[in-house]
This record gives C-alpha cells, structure tokens and sequence, in this order.
C-alpha cells in the first residue's frame, strides 16, 4: 500500500480547502486535512487497509479513483472506520497529532454532525 502516500493524498485535497468553520471549534480546513493524515495512516498499514476495503466494499483502484476526485465522502468514511475501535483510535490520533478526545470532534465535523451529549 505504499503507492497510497500521505503525500499524493494530501496534494489532491489541499487545493479544495474550506474556510469556513466546522462545529466544536475545528475549521473543516484543519478536519479535512487530518482526515487525509488519517488515510495516510491507514494506508500505511496492510492489515487495516485491508480491512477497510472489505469493509467498504472499495479496491485500490476504486479508491485512486475517489483520491483523485477529491470525494470528501471518502475521508468521512475513513473517519469513521478508525472510529469503530478505540485502539486504532489512539494510535491514529497519535500519528496524527491529535488527542484521542480531538478525533472524536475530528470525527463529528467530518460527519457535518455536532457533538453528541451522553446526558
């Protein structure tokens, strides 16, 4: 999966930046190009990204092709896949310069939601 990089990821979604600001605090900017760090990470691992191929139904060529789209759905399911475990949480927060608490607001602005209130 090394042909993925955070790198090529990161060049096609940067140039569609947003300025506008994201729920919690987090501009869409700073989410989205986390979120691409985040694929950048998955990516990065075979056992994970195989995971989420199967997962999402999606194949190397499939996701190129959405890569070179610039498809926002994309990052958004990526998101949400790390989200399923609290593991891969933590460590792809961590490589990506966040806490595991900034992942889940990273979490909610991709997913155009607000946060969710447990009481």
């Amino acid at each position: 999966m090394a042909q993925l990089t955070s790198a090529v990821i990161q060049a096609k979604w940067l140039t569609k930046s947003l300025d506008t600001r994201g729920m919690l605090g987090m501009k869409k900017e700073i989410a989205e190009e986390k979120a691409i760090a985040a694929l950048g990470w998955l990516s990065s691992n075979d056992e994970l990204i195989g995971l989420f191929f199967g997962a999402s139904g999606l194949s190397l060529e499939d996701m190129r092709s959405v890569i070179a789209k610039g498809d926002h759905a994309l990052l958004s399911a990526v998101v949400e896949f790390i989200s399923q475990n609290d593991a891969w949480v933590v460590d792809a927060a961590g490589a990506i310069g966040l806490r595991p608490d900034e992942f889940v607001t990273l979490r909610q602005v991709m997913l155009g939601r607000s946060a969710t209130h447990w009481t």
